[in-house]
């Protein structure tokens, strides 16, 4: 009886050990399985940021692309303006009188235009006439540019070579437009002067 006591002992402490072992086979695969799904769902995760990361700088290139595209068209449509005000001062010098057939698009305005412009104002007319890229400012001081466009704008002179040339509908407001001007480089001349 002592020996099959000792046999189901024996038989009893196998299984348990048995069973540990498969508790422990069982446990240790388990862990593994979820250290493997964690380190998957990890590397998706830096795989997602990684992908965000590079479509943000995709992005931020392509803004810095077009922010470009357009400060250049901007800088060229400026340059543009500035070469079409001398060109349109040069037909005034350049053109005999004759009939009225201008409009206010035809002045040689010192502004970009801007959409729905109302009144010309110092804001406007005076970034323009001293642009950095006007050619014809080069090496010239603020005073003899001003003096060179009040040549240019004085009442008189605006409206005998300029306002007399646009057609009636639009000559009242022409010509308190460019009295406007006038008195913006008329302001502009007396602090240059103090």
């Amino acid at each position: 009886a002592e020996v099959r006591r000792r046999a189901d002992a024996m038989r009893q402490e196998e299984a348990r050990r048995q069973a540990q072992a498969e508790f422990r086979r069982q446990y240790q695969d388990n862990l593994r399985r979820l250290q493997e799904d964690a380190r998957r769902a990890a590397e998706a995760a830096r795989r997602e940021a990684l992908h965000q990361e590079e479509a943000f700088r995709r992005e931020e290139l392509l803004r810095a692309r077009e922010a470009e595209l357009r400060a250049q068209a901007e800088a060229t449509e400026c340059i543009s303006f500035l070469q079409v005000y001398e060109q349109k001062w040069a037909a005034v010098k350049a053109t005999p009188m004759g009939p009225p057939t201008w409009t206010s698009v035809d002045v040689p305005w010192p502004l970009i235009p801007v959409p729905g412009l109302a009144t010309v104002t110092r804001d406007i007319v005076e970034p323009f006439l001293f642009h950095p890229q006007r050619e014809s400012i080069r090496g010239k001081t603020r005073k003899e540019v001003l003096r060179a466009e009040m040549l240019r704008w004085h009442p008189d002179k605006f409206n005998s070579r300029v306002a007399c040339r646009v057609v009636e509908e639009h000559r009242d407001w022409v010509v308190h437009a460019g009295g406007d001007v006038a008195k913006i480089l008329t302001e502009m001349m007396e602090e240059e002067s103090r």
